[in-house]
C-alpha cells in the first residue's frame, strides 16, 4: 500500500505513538506535543514533523531520506531540528545551502530529588523582568535578541544565583523556546565552584513539573558538558541531533 501523509484526527496519537517507541531519541518533539506547542503535524511512514507554535521551528523525526524529503517539502523550514543524524550526508548532499549543527542530546532520566548545596550568601530564586539588562549584557552573539530573553524570563523555566548582601547575579540558568537547556552564565568568581551543576539540578526540578523531558543539547566536543549531565543523572541519547539553518 502506497504511505501517504496522515492527516485526519487522530494523527497527534499516530506521530506521540511512533515517537514513544524512541523516547529519549525523540524527547523535543514529545515535549512540544505533550505541552500543546504542535501544530501541522504530519505522519508519513516512520517519519514525523510538526511545527513548534512558540519558537515557529520546525521539528523531525526521521532517518530514510525519501520520507524526509515529503515531509520537509510541505514547509521547507528556514530552521529545523532532526531527533537524529542518520540524514547528515544525505542532507549535505541535497541541501548544501544548509548550515547544519551537529549536537550531544542529553535526557534526564532522574526524579528530581537531589540534595541540593548551599552557598555562604548566596540565595537563589527564579528571575524577573528586572533581570533582564544583565542577561543582554552577560551573552554573547546576535543569535538571541532582548525580546527573546525577555520572553523566556517571562514564560520559561529559569533559575538564578544572587548575592544576598548586593543582590548581584553571579549565575543563571534558562531554558530556549524548544524545550532543551540554556542560555546559562556563571560569574568568573564562581566558577569551579559546582555552581552550574546546582543551577542545574534547581532548573530540572522546576521543568519536571511541566513534563517529564530535562534535554540539553552540548557540542560533541563539550566533554566538561557532558560530564555534568551524567552527573546530574542525564544520559547520552546513542545517535547525535541536528540543528540546521537554511542560510
Amino acid at each position: 500500500m502506497k504511505r501517504t501523509i496522515l492527516a485526519e484526527r487522530n494523527v497527534k496519537e499516530a506521530a506521540f505513538k511512533l515517537l514513544y517507541a524512541d523516547e529519549l531519541q525523540n524527547a523535543l518533539l514529545l515535549k512540544c506535543i505533550v505541552q500543546n506547542r504542535a501544530a501541522d503535524i504530519r505522519v508519513l511512514g516512520q517519519s514525523v514533523s510538526l511545527r513548534d507554535k512558540s519558537s515557529g521551528h520546525y521539528f523531525f523525526r526521521s532517518e530514510e531520506i525519501g520520507e524526509f524529503e515529503a515531509l520537509y517539502g510541505t514547509a521547507e523550514p528556514k530552521v529545523f531540528f532532526i531527533s537524529t543524524d542518520v540524514l547528515y550526508e544525505d542532507l549535505r548532499r541535497l541541501h548544501p545551502q544548509l548550515d547544519i549543527h551537529k549536537y550531544a542530546q542529553m535526557v534526564y532520566k532522574g526524579d528530581g530529588n537531589f540534595d541540593l548545596k548551599e552557598y555562604d550568601g548566596i540565595a537563589f530564586r527564579k528571575m524577573t523582568p528586572e533581570d533582564l539588562p544583565f542577561v543582554v549584557a552577560t551573552q554573547d552573539g546576535d543569535e538571541f535578541d532582548e525580546a527573546y530573553f525577555a520572553h523566556r524570563i517571562e514564560s520559561g523555566v529559569t533559575v538564578c544565583a544572587v548575592e544576598k548582601e548586593t543582590g548581584q547575579i553571579v549565575g543563571y540558568f534558562m531554558q530556549h523556546n524548544d524545550g532543551e537547556n540554556g542560555p546559562t552564565y556563571i560569574a568568573e568568581k564562581c566558577r569551579n565552584l559546582g555552581m552550574g551543576t546546582e543551577l542545574l539540578k534547581r532548573i530540572i526540578k522546576e521543568a519536571l513539573e511541566i513534563d517529564p523531558w530535562v534535554v540539553g543539547l552540548v557540542r560533541p566536543e563539550n566533554t566538561p558538558g557532558q560530564v555534568i549531565g551524567l552527573k546530574t543523572g542525564h544520559v547520552r541519547c546513542p545517535k547525535e541531533v541536528l540543528w540546521c539553518y537554511d542560510i
